[in-house]
Formats: structure tokens, C-alpha cells, sequence
């Protein structure tokens, strides 16, 4: 079962790829995750660092942290691929991984796109493919 759709370890990005300037991925986001056939979204917070790193969490529900890499694809696109440990439907690790591919642009502090989602057993097997769409906005510092 899908527990994360974001990133994996991965070859760093070069320092550009992740500026602001070029509407990256660069920055923390509170986002919502809808898988297409599924009403129910999900929230998540992604991580995306200047060196190319990113990182996800799932809300208060729970679930494995995804690891991975993204990277800058022109004036305000960006996309992405992560892996998170694969866990069954309550919250046990089953062995395997799911792997997550998406594009997005970011407008500003906004940010949205579309993904697919794949799960390998510990073997290597598939389990599952879907795809979704996210949407997100900044996690900006706030006064105190």
C-alpha cells in the first residue's frame, strides 16, 4: 500500500536547480494529496533542499518517510522521484518499497502537479501503480 508519494536518496542537484528565482521545488510545503478513483486526500509536508534533496512526511495518520531527489525542468516546473518503505493497509512494513515519479510547477508560494506511484514487494515484484495529483502551499516563518 502507497504510504508516501515523494522522494528517494538520489545524486544531488546542482545549487541552481533549486533557487527561487526559477520557481523550483526549494522550500517546505504543506500539501494535499488526491489519488485518482479516491475522494479522500491525504495531507503531506514535503521538503525540497538547493542540493537536490527532498524529503516527505505523512500528516498525523502516520507512515514511512520518503527519500529522493528533484530537480529544476525550466521556468517554474520541477519534478521529482522518491521512495518510501511499502506498509500494508495498518501501517505494518511489508518488506518492499513504493517508488514515486511526479512533475509540478510553483506560482509564488503555490505549488501543484500530478503523479504515479508503483509498489514493489521485498522480491521486486510489482504490487500496485497509481496515479494522483498534489497541490501545496509554502511553509512560511511566522511571527512569533
Amino acid at each position: 500500500m502507497l504510504a508516501a508519494a515523494t522522494v528517494a536518496p538520489g545524486v544531488a542537484a546542482a545549487e541552481s536547480e533549486g533557487s527561487d528565482e526559477d520557481g523550483g521545488l526549494k522550500g517546505s510545503w504543506l500539501s494535499t494529496v488526491s489519488f485518482d478513483g479516491n475522494p479522500v486526500p491525504f495531507g503531506r509536508v514535503v521538503s525540497g533542499y538547493a542540493s537536490g534533496g527532498v524529503v516527505t512526511n505523512l500528516d498525523a495518520g502516520g507512515g514511512p518517510t520518503g527519500l529522493g531527489t528533484w530537480k529544476n525542468t525550466g521556468h517554474n516546473g520541477f519534478a521529482f522521484t522518491f521512495y518510501s518503505a511499502d506498509t500494508d493497509q495498518n501501517g505494518a512494513p511489508t518488506g518492499g518499497l513504493d517508488k514515486v515519479r511526479g512533475v509540478g510547477t510553483r506560482t509564488g508560494n503555490h505549488i501543484s502537479g500530478k503523479f504515479a506511484a508503483d509498489g514493489f514487494d521485498g522480491a521486486g515484484n510489482p504490487t500496485f501503480s497509481l496515479t494522483g495529483t498534489f497541490d501545496g502551499e509554502r511553509i512560511v516563518v511566522e511571527p512569533l
